[in-house]
């Protein structure tokens, strides 16, 4: 009786474990050869004048995260996908249903489909607008 009571702690404790092992966010290294410095966004969070490469935190969860590079004059941007999580798979083991609803909800069921991510620059066009002129009718 006593081990089947450890067990089913054990089996309690365990559970969600690529949310206790991974937590709900990933590092990614950044690199962008066509600039030393430039300023960063990941996912809607601005960072000011980094210096590449660098390592930045994105979310973990079903939605692609946004990376964009700017250096004032050229931007870049790339989409980090997200695949399945194999550490998820131990709530089989320890706990079934409970664990992987954990693992779902905050997002640690996936993760960065690379571990880095290159960026390049392309210039930028100022916005050119052009005025609606409805066909001339034929006489």
């Amino acid at each position: 009786m006593k081990k089947i009571l450890i067990g089913a702690v054990a089996a309690l404790a365990l559970t969600s474990c690529a949310t206790i092992l991974n937590g709900s966010r990933a590092n990614v290294t950044i690199m962008c050869p066509d600039a030393e410095r430039a300023n960063l966004t990941v996912d809607d969070i601005y960072y000011r004048d980094v210096q590449f490469p660098i390592t930045v935190s994105v979310k973990r969860g079903f939605s692609p995260s946004v990376i964009r590079v700017s250096d004032g004059e050229r931007i870049g941007s790339t989409y980090v996908d997200k695949t399945f999580n194999e550490t998820t798979l131990w709530n089989i083991l320890l706990g079934g249903i409970p664990g992987f609803a954990i693992d779902a909800a905050t997002g640690s069921i996936t993760k960065p489909e690379m571990d880095s991510y290159i960026i390049y620059l392309d210039h930028t066009y100022p916005d050119v607008t052009v005025p609606y002129r409805p066909q001339d009718p034929l006489l």
